[in-house]
């Protein structure tokens, strides 16, 4: 098209987070008990940087009915994931003015090709019907809130938003530009529990988008400082090395402190040099010669057998696993292991190394002595932090934590609300 380089037009989605009141009346309807062993909220409050690490980790949004005063405010069986097409500038903006008032709204967001959002279902929302007599249906109490599908099919219900500028009670949403995209999966499993229990086990059982679709690459991050790019760097990092993500997945970190004036992020060009300008380059980790692998691979491999030849005798009992964990996904020693494969990350984004040279048959707790041993030698001697972490009874790091070292000062590894 000719026509679409306008200011006030965009080619992403913005799925910006809120900072969450468990007490509030915008509470979500859906709780998880618990969100992952590296994430946690001790607190009725959730930040919303600790929902956008949650939502980088685990590569998905929530989908939800929005519910506020305890009435959905999305409509139909389908819960949705809301995204906003509104330009760069109109979003940094209007989270800087709406959080001063202390609306709902930060500056922590994701954003999306718009294009790609589309075809995998995502659609600008129907604001309001031709029938301005139309009865709303009011979904007192929080449940089903639907038309009757001669009105609108059920298909398309997840999209209405009431819109009627002129009538004794004005609403108008539109300066929101809002897009959805619905979840249409069975919600049986989830009904079920949240009737017995009043909320999920884990995060990972409320329904959402998952957004490692190698469609979406060139996915933006939003944040406010140095330090919460720092954190999400670490996060983004973990996901490639896993291998959930490409590399070019996350296309770019916007830190909205280094960001100019939004006088300055008007044109389409303006935008797109900005991102030019924060792009992500993670091709540096992956880049360590054979030489230096091999350097590193022998150094660690030599520790770990010294270590072995000058323990004390075996103490048989419990066994497990043990590795050794490091906390620094970046530094130049734990990459040359993780691309010798000595190093592993598991689902929770621990890099851990194993330690083949240590006797199988020595008890666990023995080997975490010991695993703290090197964990002190290695920090003293290459100045990367790192402690030892085991599973009881299982040799698989995926499994429940047993027991695990210290942390550093500078931990980037936990999301704590």
């Amino acid at each position: 098209m000719f026509n679409n380089a306008r200011f006030d037009l965009s080619d992403r989605l913005i799925h910006f987070f809120r900072q969450v009141d468990l007490e509030g009346d915008s509470a979500p309807y859906i709780q998880p008990e618990h969100f992952a062993f590296n994430s946690f909220v001790e607190d009725m409050v959730w930040p919303a940087l600790f929902l956008l690490r949650c939502a980088v980790r685990s590569h998905r949004l929530w989908a939800t009915w929005a519910v506020r005063k305890d009435v959905r405010t999305i409509f139909g069986p389908y819960p949705a994931v809301c995204f906003s097409e509104m330009p760069l500038a109109a979003f940094l903006q209007s989270s800087r003015s709406r959080e001063a008032a202390g609306q709902a709204m930060s500056g922590y967001a994701l954003t999306f090709p718009k294009s790609a959002m589309h075809k995998l279902g995502a659609s600008p929302v129907i604001y309001g019907l031709a029938d301005r007599n139309m009865l709303i249906p009011s979904g007192a109490g929080g449940g089903p809130r639907s038309f009757l599908v001669e009105t609108l099919s059920l298909q398309e219900q997840h999209r209405y938003v009431t819109y009627n500028p002129s009538g004794p009670y004005k609403v108008d949403w539109m300066h929101e530009r809002e897009w959805r995209w619905p979840y249409q999966d069975s919600l049986e499993c989830l009904g079920q529990e949240i009737e017995e229990f009043g909320m999920v086990s884990d995060a990972a059982s409320i329904p959402g988008f998952d957004f490692s679709c190698p469609t979406l690459k060139g996915i933006g991050i939003i944040v406010k400082t140095q330090e919460d790019a720092k954190k999400i760097k670490y996060d983004v990092l973990a996901l490639i090395d896993r291998k959930v993500v490409r590399r070019d997945h996350f296309d770019h970190i916007l830190v909205r402190e280094e960001l100019p004036d939004t006088s300055c992020l008007i044109s389409p060009k303006e935008v797109q040099n900005m991102i030019d300008a924060s792009l992500l380059d993670f091709s540096g980790y992956f880049s360590i010669s054979d030489v230096e692998v091999r350097r590193v691979v022998s150094d660690f491999s030599a520790r770990v057998h010294h270590l072995e030849k000058t323990a004390p005798a075996i103490e048989e009992g419990e066994d497990g696993g043990c590795w050794l964990w490091f906390h620094d996904n970046s530094n130049p020693y734990v990459r040359a292991l993780v691309q010798a494969g000595r190093i592993s990350v598991n689902k929770e984004g621990r890099y851990v190394a194993s330690l083949d040279e240590l006797d199988d048959f020595r008890d666990l707790r023995q080997r975490e002595r010991l695993a703290g041993d090197l964990a002190r030698e290695i920090y003293r001697e290459v100045g990367t932090s790192c402690s030892y972490f085991s599973v009881r009874g299982s040799t698989n790091p995926d499994g429940i934590p047993f027991y695990v070292g210290g942390f550093p000062e500078d931990d980037l590894y936990h999301n704590r609300g």
